[in-house]
Order: structure tokens, then sequence, then C-alpha cells
């Protein structure tokens, strides 16, 4: 009868997708420095990958626009795992965004799965900062919330308007399955020859409140000219590891002990 409480309670200490458990219970995080916000403009560079790559994301790192603690916790718009690969067959780039749930939109809810790109390598034509930084196109899967689908969009970063730009329409294609995310970008608006840095993003919102996760950053980036934020202490950092460890260990080990006993009280017989 003690296993069931003991399995729920070592559940209980999983990081739940779409949450910031994984900065507190791993990271050290606490409530005031979920509480101090930072556009994201002020921040430092966001993470990037290059080229044809698989990128693993934690669970439990989302956060409002400001860096601090959604009150959403949506978990389909917590980034798990991304992958770009080219696809000579279909002369497209294939993009994949898996995430910590099934995919469930709703109307009363804005969401974007965004892909930003650099593709000349031209540092001038970049946007400067904030969360779109060292890239000049974007290509994403919007939910309309009017029609009740996903669809492709696309914009481009004018660097003399300091604008992302909309009036070009994109022929990629957009669809989802159960967790994951995909997008086919054609070689004719993302060349096959280059090797771009990218990065994804999921951005939701809901009224006033947003959610937002960037791969492969764990979290948002510091703010420009302040050290990464880190936990009280180190120990206080590890603290909630070990803890779990100690108490999955001593749980397995009254299990068998248990187990152990039963067997050897059934193989004695009954007492005389």
């Amino acid at each position: 009868m003690l296993i069931v409480p003991f399995f729920a309670f070592a559940h209980e200490l999983e990081t739940r997708a779409g949450t910031d458990d994984y900065l507190r219970d791993e990271l050290g995080y606490t409530d005031d420095m979920l509480a101090t916000g930072a556009r994201m403009e002020d921040r430092e560079a966001f993470d990037y990958s290059t080229g044809e790559k698989i990128a693993d994301d934690v669970l439990g790192d989302v956060l409002d626009r400001t860096g601090q603690t959604s009150t959403l916790q949506v978990p389909w718009a917590d980034i798990e795992q991304v992958r770009l690969a080219k696809n000579p067959d279909l002369q497209a780039w294939d993009l994949s965004v898996t995430v910590g749930s099934g995919i469930d939109a709703d109307a009363s809810m804005k969401a974007q799965v965004l892909f930003y790109a650099d593709i000349d390598s031209d540092a001038q034509n970049n946007a400067p900062d904030g969360i779109r930084a060292q890239t000049d196109r974007e290509w994403s899967i919007d939910y309309s919330t009017e029609q009740d689908r996903w669809y492709a969009d696309y914009k481009w970063y004018n660097a003399e308007a300091d604008f992302w730009a909309y009036n070009i329409e994109t022929t990629a294609i957009a669809t989802i399955s159960d967790n994951t995310f995909f997008l086919q970008i054609p070689f004719a608006e993302l060349p096959e020859g280059i090797a771009p840095n990218w990065r994804v993003v999921i951005a939701v919102s809901k009224g006033d409140a947003t959610q937002i996760d960037a791969a492969q950053d764990i979290g948002f980036p510091p703010v420009k000219g302040a050290a990464p934020a880190e936990g009280p202490a180190n120990e206080q950092v590890e603290s909630p590891v070990d803890l779990r460890l100690l108490v999955i260990a001593a749980g397995i080990g009254f299990i068998v002990i248990y187990a152990i006993r039963v067997a050897r009280r059934r193989k004695a017989g009954p007492r005389a």
C-alpha cells in the first residue's frame, strides 16, 4: 500500500512542461529573480544553431515576454527538440519542432512557432537586438483564431527602415501532428547551398499574458552587461536533484526489502 504514494510523490518531482520548474529546481531561480523583468532588446543575444542540426531543449524553462514567470502554463508551447535538415527530393528544408505535449490550440489564444534565419551572413542587414537579433528572415507557423487553423507566414528584415516587412508571400508548408510542428521551406526561399544561422521560438499569448520559449536557450539571456542569472548558492542549486535521488533510492530499497520478507514468509510456510 505504500508503493503507490511513493511513486506518486516521485512523479510530482518531475519537471512540468509549460512552467519554469527547471529554472527553479535545477538552476535555483528564486521568486524574486523570476519577478524581475527586462525587455528582450535589453538582453544579451539569444543562442542560435548553424546549418543542418538536431538540438535538444529542456522542458520547464518558459517565461513571459519580460523574463518573468508566465501564468499561461501551456505545455505544447514548451520546446523539447528542434531539427533542421535538407530534403533534396522535395527541394526544401524540413524543420520539425517537438514540444512537451499534444498540440491543442483554442480560439482564445494567439500562437506562433517562429523560425528566424540569417540567409546571407551579412551582419549589416540583420536585426540588431531582441529575440530576432542576428537574423534577417522569419518563417512562422501561425494559429488563426478566426479560422481555427495553422498556416505558414513569412517576413523579411528591412534594415534601412528597421522594420520587419510582410509584403512577400511564402510557399512554405505548415503541418502539425500530435506533439510536433512541421515547416517545409522551399530552396527557392532558403537556398540549398548555405548553412544559415537560425533559432526557433514559440510564443503564445492570451490577453496580456504571454509565454515564450527559445531553443536552445535555458530561460532568457541575462540583461546586457550583467552576469548570467545564478541560484543563491551552489548547495542550494544542487539540493533538489540530491533530494530526488535520495527519495527514489530509499523507496526502491524499501520495496526490495519488503518483497524479500514476503518471499521468505511464503517459503517458510505457516507457523505450527
